[in-house]
């Protein structure tokens, strides 16, 4: 709860009423303080309206102005850094794994293999950026990507076609807008926000891309194991 401090200043009226240093002064000298004017004497004020101190009022004044939000900004050459390092790792989990390893599965409840970790970041990357940013309409089938499987030359290809294509798309952002087709009914993911907008897009893609890429290391370090 907030603590105000109030300062109070006394100083002389109309009537010539002294201060608080006049009167110390006066009583070091030997002369008793002045007496004061007659009650009847001082003008009445009326007292203003009580103010409710809600947090809209008390909180400026706690804090003092607070200057105006700038629009957040990034360089996209930097996005793009981030995203292809993030799908080139796990294009190179899937090469060195080899075609076999990397269509299985770990023997765990509800696990996915690496080759479909892989097909379901490109559908991530297509609906989320390439749809919603580049209005692309890129159909996808999303239960089908974690049951994909594949070569490493088959998805190689996919992988750097997807690249080219983020940066075609995400040279069309207008980060505080609303997305190209419309807000994500088919798969709105939890704790995302009320209202989309296309940097928010962005910003969920690369947390996909980035989760999967470490679900795709924990993902090759079992199968090494129990291969």
């Amino acid at each position: 709860m907030p603590i105000l401090i109030a300062v109070l200043i006394l100083s002389k009226g109309p009537g010539g009423s002294p201060t608080l240093d006049e009167i110390g002064d006066l009583s070091q000298r030997g002369h008793p303080p002045p007496t004061q004017p007659d009650n009847a004497s001082i003008p009445r004020r009326r007292c203003p309206e009580p103010v409710e101190w809600s947090r809209d009022i008390w909180l400026p004044v706690m804090l003092g102005h607070m200057p105006e939000q700038k629009p957040l900004s990034i360089n996209l050459d930097d996005f793009l850094l981030f995203t292809d390092r993030a799908l080139d790792k796990m294009l190179r989990i899937i090469e060195e794994l080899g075609d076999d390893l990397a269509n299985q599965k770990p023997d765990l409840p509800e696990a996915n293999s690496p080759y479909a970790i892989l097909t379901h970041c490109i559908g991530v990357a297509d609906y989320w950026i390439s749809n919603l940013i580049g209005n692309r309409g890129i159909p996808r089938d999303r239960p089908a990507e974690f049951t994909a499987t594949g070569t490493a030359a088959e998805i190689r290809p996919r992988v750097q076609t997807l690249k080219q294509r983020l940066r075609e798309d995400i040279a069309k952002l207008d980060g505080p807008a609303a997305p190209k087709q419309g807000q994500p009914t088919s798969y709105n993911p939890a704790g995302g926000p009320a209202n989309w907008t296309q940097g928010a897009a962005l910003i969920h893609t690369y947390e996909e891309l980035a989760q999967h890429l470490g679900h795709m290391e924990i993902t090759r370090d079992l199968l090494r194991r129990h291969q």
